[in-house]
């Protein structure tokens, strides 16, 4: 398992209770170790995976987005993909809503021709399974 992976399953332990919990400082100090890891991985699938252990919104916000600016650095720029992201955006704050939305203006044709944009299935992150 990636040190991501690892690090990420660590977070989703504590905040489902399901691991003795941490000393104080320790939540910060993880936090910005998976951003860190987010930032340098360059594995599609690590990447995807990630998102993945974010199934029910449980990891911090700073991560997912991290994630996916690692996943749009490296050229997973598709639609399904931006769309998820700035989906995501708009779930989090009016302070991201205008980034989401230049987002969703950039791939908005693309959506609409690939069927994701009204999709009722599309989820809340892409399912990435291989390294490109």
């Amino acid at each position: 398992m990636s040190d991501l992976l690892e690090v990420l399953s660590d977070l989703v332990g504590q905040v489902r209770g399901a691991a003795e919990p941490w000393p104080a400082g320790e939540w910060d100090r993880v936090v910005d170790q998976a951003r860190e890891l987010a930032q340098a991985e360059s594995s599609f699938r690590v990447l995807g995976e990630a998102l993945r252990l974010d199934e029910g919104l449980e990891l911090p916000v700073e991560i997912v987005v991290a994630v996916y600016e690692r996943l749009m650095a490296l050229g997973a720029s598709d639609a399904r993909t931006v769309v998820c992201f700035a989906r995501y955006l708009l779930l989090h704050g009016p302070g991201r809503d205008d980034e989401a939305n230049s987002l969703l203006g950039e791939v908005e044709a693309a959506a609409r021709s690939g069927g994701l944009w009204d999709s009722p299935h599309l989820g809340h992150h892409p399912v990435l399974f291989a390294d490109i």
